[in-house]
């Protein structure tokens, strides 16, 4: 689940598991902070944060800086924990081959929508 308050470079993990299909989001684009930075105190009043690496997407060797990790499902990011259940929910009943459990994930899915 994003928000676009999120911004740090934690997104390094989920981009590329994304890019190749094994993780689906849900919720809003992040704000594109990709690279990690440092504060460097440049005079007694006067801090700046430099970038101290770079990071790169193994799967499309570009990063999200300023344009964000966008979600497969763009919901307002209050919405995206409902949202997600049922996504997995329906996801599970698709799979389900045992008819008592699918019976309960029928009614489960029925109790979050």
């Amino acid at each position: 689940m994003r928000a676009p308050a999120r911004v740090r470079p934690s997104r390094a993990v989920p981009s590329p598991r994304q890019d190749r299909r094994r993780q689906h989001s849900i919720g809003q684009a992040t704000r594109g902070a990709a690279q990690p930075t440092a504060s460097v105190r440049l005079a007694p009043h006067f801090v700046v944060d430099m970038p101290v690496a770079r990071i790169v997407n193994p799967i499309t060797h570009a990063n999200w800086e300023g344009k964000g990790v966008q979600p497969d499902v763009v919901v307002p990011s209050r919405a995206a924990l409902e949202v997600a259940t049922v996504v997995i929910l329906k996801r599970m009943l698709a799979i389900e081959t045992g008819p008592a459990r699918r019976a309960r994930i029928a009614q489960w899915l029925r109790d979050e929508q």
